[in-house]
């Protein structure tokens, strides 16, 4: 019995601990005529207290933690962007592939969307401004995207929200140029 519990707990242990080690990344997509043409996978970068995003908000935020915010993998470069067909999100024209994602912040406390194109070390963000909303009732305990019907004939919205703050960004299927054309900036 008790080289049975053992082997029970050890199990668990085990089980437990690889699970943890393991990254936890959540998708949302859209179809076309049955066929995948967008899908964002993300890192769920927990809410916690919210006061460096509070200070990044109010553009009260040292230049230093702006620039890991903006690079790093938990905002910057926080999600992966699969697409099959040239996407306009808000502002910005990304043609078909595949390109880091997340989100950016200017010492003012002005956020972009960004698709970060080109290669490697090469790769530069490319963004959309972002209007951040605050929503009195709601309160996301991590960073969470939708890609979500925008309404009739209106295309897609990409919904991004944290903490009791959110931002809508138009997504539609547009002509984008290809990475280091001017029309691509």
């Amino acid at each position: 019995m008790k080289k049975g519990l053992l082997a029970f707990l050890v199990t668990v242990c085990v089980c437990s601990a690889s699970q943890a080690a393991e990254e936890v990344r959540y998708t949302t997509g859209l179809q076309m005529n049955g066929l995948p043409c967008v899908q964002i996978d993300y890192h769920p970068t927990p809410y916690a207290e919210g006061k460096t995003f509070e200070a990044m908000r109010s553009g009260e935020l040292d230049d230093r933690y702006i620039g890991n915010f903006n690079e790093g993998a938990r905002f910057g470069k926080v999600a992966h962007l699969k697409t099959a067909v040239d996407l306009q999100i808000g502002e910005l024209k990304v043609p078909s592939g595949q390109y880091d994602a997340g989100l950016n912040v200017d010492t003012d406390g002005n956020f972009t969307f960004v698709v970060w194109m080109g290669e490697g070390d090469e790769a530069k963000a490319h963004g959309t401004p972002v209007k951040l909303m605050k929503h009195e009732e709601a309160n996301f305990p991590s960073l969470t995207m939708f890609l979500m019907p925008a309404g009739e004939d209106a295309g897609s919205h990409l919904l991004v929200a944290y903490g009791n703050y959110f931002a809508t960004i138009p997504v539609s299927e547009g002509g984008a140029a290809k990475p280091g054309s001017d029309s691509a900036k």
